[in-house]
């Protein structure tokens, strides 16, 4: 996963303007080490008025499956953030 994670963050700035401070770690998730976690701010969406954008990304694969989910907040909220990141990392389940 850390070599899928690292071709986005390399395409970063084609793909989200004002793309920046990508930061890529492997990790455990699901009980599995084939996990990155990637880290990264962006300009945002113009029309929404919340401005540049935090990102929180993990990518892991699990019963030789692909998964990865996304939680993007206004950098100026990171609470808000953190807590629907942490969220949705202990409730998701493949079912």
């Amino acid at each position: 996963m850390l070599a899928e994670l690292q071709k986005q963050d390399t395409a970063g700035s084609r793909t989200n303007p004002g793309y920046r401070g990508g930061s890529l770690q492997p990790t455990v998730f699901h009980g599995t080490a084939d996990a990155a976690l990637w880290l990264w701010t962006w300009n945002g969406y113009p029309e929404d008025g919340f401005g540049a954008r935090s990102v929180q990304d993990i990518s892991w694969t699990e019963q030789g499956r692909s998964y990865d989910f996304r939680v993007s907040a206004p950098t100026g909220r990171p609470d808000e953030a953190d807590r629907c990141f942490q969220i949705v990392s202990a409730t998701f389940r493949i079912g």
